[in-house]
């Protein structure tokens, strides 16, 4: 490590003369004597760059008073001198921030447990032993410990007597224990990462009288559990703070009794009864916040019979699109990037508009299906694979059109002779203006559109 990233004696006691002639944040070391000057100190102390401490210098800043930053700090053993600098930290007021320790000793946990302040931040460690984690969960206030990878049972247990909130944001899994146990906390969880969890665990999770979070953004279970069973969702549903994101039976009459009292595009679940009460809605009927659908929910709503819009859904299963083709009116479904070749031949039996922009690809087992729809059938563009004799019929049906009634800034288009595809500026209009006028885009741009669209390149007008 090169001399001017060590805080010297020297250079210590120049910032002790003139605070504003040294940034003592610059320094990645510091000499056990420049930090005994420096225990004298009274007022903030920036040391955020260093990384480790010598148990001397440890306890020459425990004498430090005033506010200490040793942000990226990676390690406080049980040396007395670290030890007495753990006490003396955790005398801080307010929120005390050490998410660069990635490894503390017991002692250090006890100590660190008297922090009287609101949340004590340890985000850098991956695991802590039992005895550590017992002295934490003394601490009284939020404590955040977005490292751990992993909980034990006993830890669960003392855990749940932690008078604040708790945050587990990279634990993936639980056990049924560990649930149980943390049922019992008063105080809101956090499990962002949290990817499986068993009906057993999610049974004692919906007893849980705090706040509970499952997912990046919301409360949602789907935002961040990807392998739970239907069963132990509708468990989870159960809990207080999940419900609100739930359209259930009781929500969606309220919405057929006034469609003005509920906005239903903003749930991200729904119950299966829910979806059997909005099935007999009278009007179209926006669902685009969903983020799953089950098939008896699809079931239900293939009874439906006005336009359903269903964009939020990325993934459905072929039983789910065989009933969501029944669907009377318009079908929006431009969530889905792919289809089955089996979920295709069902779609291509809905008799009302059908609306897959954000389909990427289809095979040319799809595509035939697709040219038996009978109404209109919208696609972004880009789907279409290279050149097939089937990929070429389905696009003729489509009369070479892009997105057809623009609803962007930009147009993308296919040649129907060589396929070259293109994405145009919407020149001087509107998103959204008639049709006409993507045509007079396309021929400032040099493409030709009478029978077919042709690029620049095929148009036979002069060049």
């Amino acid at each position: 490590m090169s001399d001017e990233n060590v805080l010297t004696k020297e250079i210590a006691e120049q910032f002790l003369a003139d605070e504003d002639s040294v940034d003592t944040e610059e320094f990645t070391a510091i000499e056990d004597d420049a930090a005994k000057s420096l225990g004298k100190h009274m007022g903030y102390l920036w040391l955020n760059c260093l990384t480790e401490l010598s148990d001397a210098a440890a306890e020459s800043l425990s004498k430090h008073e005033g506010w200490l930053y040793l942000d990226d700090l990676t390690t406080l053993s049980d040396g007395p001198g670290h030890v007495a600098l753990a006490e003396r930290l955790s005398k801080h007021e307010g929120y005390l921030e050490l998410s660069g320790l990635m490894s503390i000793s017991d002692a250090v946990a006890e100590s660190l447990s008297k922090h009287k302040g609101d949340r004590l931040h340890l985000d850098g460690l991956t695991s802590l032993s039992d005895a550590a984690v017992e002295s934490l969960s003394k601490h009284e206030g939020d404590l955040y410990l977005d490292g751990l990878t992993s909980l034990s049972d006993a830890s669960a247990e003392s855990f749940s007597k932690l008078e604040g909130d708790l945050h587990l944001d990279s634990l993936t899994k639980l056990s049924d224990a560990a649930s149980e146990s943390l049922s019992k906390h008063k105080h809101a969880l956090h499990f962002k990462t949290l990817t499986s969890l068993s009906e057993t665990a999610a049974e004692s999770l919906s007893r849980h009288q705090g706040e509970l979070w499952l997912g990046t953004i919301t409360r949602s279970m789907l935002d961040g559990l990807t392998n739970l069973s239907n069963a132990a969702a509708a468990i989870l549903i159960k809990h207080r703070s999940l419900i609100a994101e739930v359209l259930t039976e009781d929500i969606a009459k309220q919405f057929i009794q006034d469609n003005d009292s509920v906005d239903v595009k903003e749930f991200s679940v729904i119950e299966d009864v829910a979806a059997e009460s909005l099935s007999k809605y009278q009007g179209d009927l926006d669902l685009d916040g969903l983020a799953s659908l089950s098939d008896a929910a699809a079931e239900s709503l293939s009874k439906h019979g006005g336009n359903l819009f269903l964009d939020g859904l990325t993934d459905l299963s072929d039983a789910a699109i065989e009933s969501l083709s029944r669907v009377g009116g318009l079908l929006r479904l431009n969530g889905l990037t792919n289809l089955s070749d089996a979920a295709a031949e069902s779609l291509s039996k809905h008799e009302g508009d059908l609306d897959l922009r954000g389909l990427t690809t289809l095979s040319d087992a799809a595509i035939a299906s697709l040219l038996d729809c009978e109404a209109d059938l919208y696609l972004n563009g880009w789907v279409l694979p290279t050149y097939s004799e089937t990929a070429k019929a389905l696009y003729d049906k489509l009369a070479g059109r892009p997105n057809t009634e623009p609803e962007g800034p930009s147009i993308r288009v296919i040649c129907s002779e060589c396929w070259k595809r293109d994405e145009l500026e919407l020149m001087d209009m509107a998103a959204g203006e008639a049709f006409e006028n993507s045509a007079r885009c396309l021929e400032r741009a040099g493409w030709s559109w009478n029978d077919e669209l042709l690029c620049d390149d095929c148009t036979p007008w002069p060049k």
